[in-house]
């Protein structure tokens, strides 16, 4: 079953702070989505955005390179169903 995720532009909405999001961060000086990666786990706080990876972190805060063009609410994680 494929699920489609609805991607909302940060200049039209934010999440609220400190809600954990699906986020696609862009490189603002090439333009290359980061590290070839589009999709990242990602927070905003008052200081800004924080987004990681499994096997890496990036701290949006510090440093103006980088950018969240949009985010996704998390989809319901996978539930088995009890045999009846």
């Amino acid at each position: 079953m494929k699920v489609e995720i609805e991607w909302i532009p940060v200049g039209e909405k934010l999440p609220e702070l400190e809600c954990e999001v699906l986020v696609t961060i862009r490189n603002k000086i090439t333009g290359d989505l980061s590290a070839g990666l589009s999709v990242w786990s990602g927070a905003l706080y008052d200081k800004g955005w924080e987004a990681s990876r499994l096997d890496d972190y990036l701290d949006t805060r510090y440093t103006d390179d980088f950018e969240v063009t949009a985010w996704a609410h998390l989809p319901t994680p996978y539930k088995e169903e009890k045999e009846q």
